[in-house]
Order: C-alpha cells, then sequence, then structure tokens
C-alpha cells in the first residue's frame, strides 16, 4: 500500500494539505481521518477547521513549518529595512499587505513564533493545539489525540 510518509497533514477552511521534507501535497478530500494512514511514525495531524472558522486571522499570524526542523528551533523572518519593503507596504492589496505585516513582526520581536517565521512540527502542532485546533500524533495504528482519546487509523484493503 502507497502512503505519503508525511510530517503533518492538516485540514482548515480550504481542504486538506500534507508536508514532508521539500514537499507539500493538496488533497481533494478533507476527510482528514480517512488520510491519517498516510502519516508516517510520529506525525501530526491537525484539524484547523473549527479554529480558523471562529478566527480567521490565525491563517495569517500563524508560523510555517519546516519538517527538517526539530525541537524547539525557530527560524525567524529576517527582514531588514529597506527601501524596497517601505515601497512595497504602501501599495495596496496583498502584496502591500503582507509587505506591512513583515514589517511589523520584525518590528516586533518575540519570545514565541509569528507570522512568516519556521518552526518544527512539533511547534507547529503545539502551535495550533494552544489556539483551539484538534492535535494528534500518529502512534502506530492509532492518532493520540492531545486530549488522550486514540482513533484507529482505517487502513484500505488493496
Amino acid at each position: 500500500m502507497k502512503t505519503d510518509n508525511l510530517t503533518i497533514l492538516s485540514v482548515g477552511l480550504a481542504g486538506c494539505s500534507g508536508r514532508k521534507t521539500g514537499c507539500t501535497i493538496d488533497y481533494g478530500t478533507s476527510a482528514i481521518l480517512d488520510l491519517a494512514r498516510h502519516l508516517m511514525e510520529g506525525g501530526y495531524l491537525i484539524d484547523k477547521s473549527g479554529v480558523l472558522s471562529a478566527n480567521p486571522t490565525l491563517a495569517i499570524d500563524s508560523p510555517m513549518c519546516d519538517c527538517q526542523l526539530t525541537g524547539s528551533t525557530v527560524n525567524r523572518i529576517d527582514v531588514s529595512p529597506s527601501i524596497v519593503l517601505d515601497v512595497i507596504a504602501d501599495q495596496e492589496g496583498e502584496h502591500g499587505a503582507l509587505a506591512r505585516l513583515a514589517k511589523r513582526e520584525a518590528g516586533n520581536p518575540s519570545d514565541h513564533p509569528g507570522p512568516f517565521d519556521y518552526v518544527s512540527p512539533a511547534t507547529y502542532a503545539g502551535w495550533w493545539a494552544k489556539r483551539g485546533a484538534v492535535v494528534g500524533q500518529r502512534k502506530g495504528d492509532f492518532i493520540e489525540w492531545f486530549d488522550g482519546v486514540h482513533t484507529k487509523i482505517a487502513i484500505p484493503d488493496f
């Protein structure tokens, strides 16, 4: 049976995607439990749909996941003041909004990861769990949810 050996499998308002080193895979279904078999041992399953429905700005405020990072490592955005960034930030639309957000984050260093910062899969899962997402981790043929519940992973017979 083929699996994608994912480190992170998450579902949000726009559908379901998986991440592993150097790759993001988008799935045509949001049936996240049906896709749990694609997680590697220790990989995280994150259902962000409820928390994003209640607070859509979390999609912009969240750090990004880098599957090569481990532990509590945070690779922070490196935004030096520049004329180019200032010009883009003065523009209307998505590019201007992102440039303003980058400038804001660069000007407010924090102990916590923010938008544009890369974090490990464990830190990424924890960040979402703290904000109300439903998060679990693959342990054998089960998902062990952070609330202690275990769900058997459906393995289809091919």
